[in-house]
């Protein structure tokens, strides 16, 4: 039983369907057997990996700013957006350079996982401008006063 301090709860399969992560997941499972298999680039599949990264993007910026205290969830918002830049652009310049020598089926998942980086990092950069945009005092606030 809950008391009344506690707000009410929306049933399990209303949270799963508007959580991001989940569509991630399911949108990632769909287009991750085309780029096992060399379809990869083709449009539908191509599209579905740049939502599930865009999704991801969008569950890890919320993810930070449910942290408590709100400096918490700021610090591990930069950690994600510098590892997550980093590791995407090590991956396209340097790591995926020596695609000659694996197969197929690894070519195909490092493509999927670079493509689905383009959008889920982008978005959490974009998450962490806002974020210090926000942090700025504006002309119209009145701490400062």
């Amino acid at each position: 039983m809950t008391s009344p301090e506690d707000p009410p709860r929306s049933p399990l399969w209303r949270r799963l369907l508007g959580n991001s992560g989940v569509w991630s997941a399911v949108c990632a499972a769909v287009a991750l057997p085309f780029f096992l298999v060399g379809q990869g680039l083709d449009f539908f599949p191509f599209l579905l990996a740049l939502v599930a990264g865009w999704l991801a993007g969008i569950w890890v910026v919320n993810a930070t700013l449910r942290m408590r205290p709100a400096w918490r969830g700021l610090l591990v918002h930069g950690v994600v957006a510098l590892v997550g830049a980093s590791l995407a652009a090590w991956s396209v310049v340097g790591g995926a350079a020596g695609d000659a020598g694996r197969s197929a089926v690894v070519q195909g998942a490092v493509l999927f996982l670079q493509l689905c980086a383009v959008t889920g990092v982008c978005w959490i950069w974009l998450g962490l401008l806002v974020r210090a945009l926000a942090a700025l005092p504006n002309r119209h606030s009145t701490s400062g006063r």
